[in-house]
């Protein structure tokens, strides 16, 4: 692992999350677009680098309810 960039369990603002997009030639969004994408991941992860605190990238869990739903069998 590079030490020069640490992963903790969040998401990135949604600043960051527009500039990793456009850093990385998705489609841009707007920001009220991209808000509902927090609320509706299971899980994020954001890594930044050690010394400047920028993020570099980001993951997140995100699910359809087709395979497993809660509360049902």
């Amino acid at each position: 692992m590079d030490r020069r960039y640490l992963l903790e369990h969040d998401a990135p603002d949604i600043d960051d999350y527009l500039r990793l997009r456009a850093d990385t030639g998705l489609t841009p969004k707007t920001a009220e677009q991209a808000e509902p994408i927090f609320e509706n991941s299971w899980l994020c992860v954001r890594a930044f680098e050690r010394e400047s605190g920028q993020t570099v990238g980001m993951g997140r869990v995100i699910g359809d309810s087709g395979w497993s739903r809660v509360g049902s069998n």
